[in-house]
């Protein structure tokens, strides 16, 4: 019975340490610029938007694909970020939690905004807004300088 106990003890303690890993490892991966992917976003449409994207003239497409391209974020371990949209930058702080499965940045007007995690390895981040019902995804690939 004491061994059965022991072995328990042993397994829960690996486990834990395997969600700090897990959760070290979301925030390493995470803490770095990264700019949006406009194929990405295409590829992770709704299929109703995809068709409407495919009708757009290649012009307009091109002009739409550099701007969102343009666009970055940069995440930094002590929990501030800075973003840049259409040329304009904005600082805010964020913070992961529900098991590293939630990001949630808080802008310095006071707007919070919750993403869910969808995926994260060293070379995309997909994200969603948490209250999104259209299945929006915000693609993003790591930022070269």
């Amino acid at each position: 019975m004491m061994k059965l106990k022991q072995y328990v003890l042993a397994l829960a303690l690996v486990l834990g340490g395997l969600s700090m890993v897990q959760a070290q490892s979301t925030k390493k991966m995470l803490t770095k610029g990264w700019r949006f992917s406009f194929e990405g976003m295409i590829e992770n449409m709704p299929e109703i938007e995809k068709q409407q994207m495919s009708k757009m003239p290649d012009e307009q497409r091109a002009k739409m694909k550099a701007m969102i391209e343009q666009s970055y974020i940069v995440f930094k371990a002590g929990g501030t970020a800075k973003a840049s949209m259409n040329g304009k930058e904005e600082e805010m702080t964020w913070k992961l939690s529900d098991g590293d499965k939630l990001l949630t940045t808080t802008e310095k007007n006071g707007k919070v905004s919750r993403l869910k995690i969808i995926k994260i390895t060293k070379d995309s981040l997909v994200l969603q807004e948490e209250s999104d019902t259209k299945g929006v995804m915000l693609v993003f690939k790591p930022k070269v300088d």
